[in-house]
């Protein structure tokens, strides 16, 4: 009886969780980047405390995102593997211009670290993006095996999950929520209107008022608005938030991402092509981005960019 009461509960607790992935197009393309970031944070802590968790947590945290994917895949039809010529090229030339960006932001060794490339020297920088001693770093001597599946492990996290999850988000739900500057705004108000204290201050605000009595203006805007519509101000808006995901240092890169793979779901999925291709050549550049930038850094030791 114990055990039909538990799988009871599992299975309304998932029912519900269903029914609210199925409301609108918000919650299932939040909720995997929502978890990812949780997620990190728990790893982040306990990997602090012994890093043998690593693997193990780590591991976990990939497995629940993307179940989650998984199991939502048929609310997500923009969520493609389908490829395209500008993926390799695009990947390439942001491999190379997050890199180099982030030497120039970083610090004030962008000549020595430029010498250090051209004449095929590794970096040997075992220091991360916050100045501390990389925990891989840390980690590679006294714990071996901890380092080697960790080290695999972040290699298929970067270039397998996160642009899924990253992508679905920002390159689907943020673009296409935020498509029109006018309506953005109402759709702001609209949630300012529903904020406890603040909303009840100024919910005699005409223009708050005005607001509230229109259908939710995020939710519209995204159905409204075919993958593939591209406006500058969805453009600017979608890329804003995803810099506002990273550490100041990459925020530049992230703005030269954000553009072009912007530019590269309106390529791909533009009205006049005769097959859409969906989100599946931004996910596959920004794998191959991720990869690049793994390799990079565990070949040169610049262990800034992991």
């Amino acid at each position: 009886m114990n055990q039909a009461a538990d799988n009871e509960t599992q299975g309304g607790r998932l029912a519900g969780l269903d029914r609210a992935m199925n409301e609108g197009p918000w919650l299932v393309r939040l909720a995997p980047l929502l978890l990812w970031v949780a997620c990190m944070f728990i790893v982040g802590l306990t990997r602090d405390w012994d890093p043998r968790t690593l693997p193990y947590l780590y591991g976990l945290q990939c497995v629940l995102t993307v179940g989650m994917l998984w199991r939502y895949r048929g609310l997500l039809p923009e969520m493609t593997l389908w490829f395209h010529w500008s993926v390799i090229p695009s990947a390439v030339f942001l491999t190379a211009a997050w890199v180099l960006l982030g030497w120039w932001i970083g610090d004030d060794s962008f000549a020595d670290r430029w010498a250090w490339l051209m004449a095929g020297v590794p970096a040997d920088d075992p220091i991360n993006s916050t100045g501390e001693l990389h925990y891989f770093v840390e980690m590679r001597e006294p714990h071996p095996g901890t380092y080697t599946v960790g080290i695999g492990l972040r290699l298929i996290g970067m270039a397998m999950i996160v642009p899924f999850v990253e992508e679905i988000f920002n390159r689907s739900l943020c673009l296409r929520a935020m498509h029109s500057m006018k309506k953005t705004g109402v759709a702001v108000l609209q949630v300012v209107h529903d904020l406890p204290g603040i909303g009840e201050w100024l919910m005699d605000k005409p223009a708050v008022k005005a607001a509230a009595q229109q259908e939710p203006m995020f939710t519209k805007q995204f159905n409204e608005t075919p993958l593939g519509a591209v406006s500058v101000f969805g453009v600017a808006a979608s890329t804003l938030i995803f810099m506002l995901n990273h550490i100041p240092r990459d925020y530049v890169g992230c703005i030269v991402c954000g553009v072009l793979w912007c530019l590269m779901v309106k390529l791909t999925n533009h009205e006049g092509r005769k097959r859409k291709l969906g989100l599946g050549p931004v996910i596959w550049s920004h794998g191959l981005t991720n990869a690049m930038l793994w390799g990079y850094s565990v070949y040169s030791g610049d262990w800034q960019f992991l």
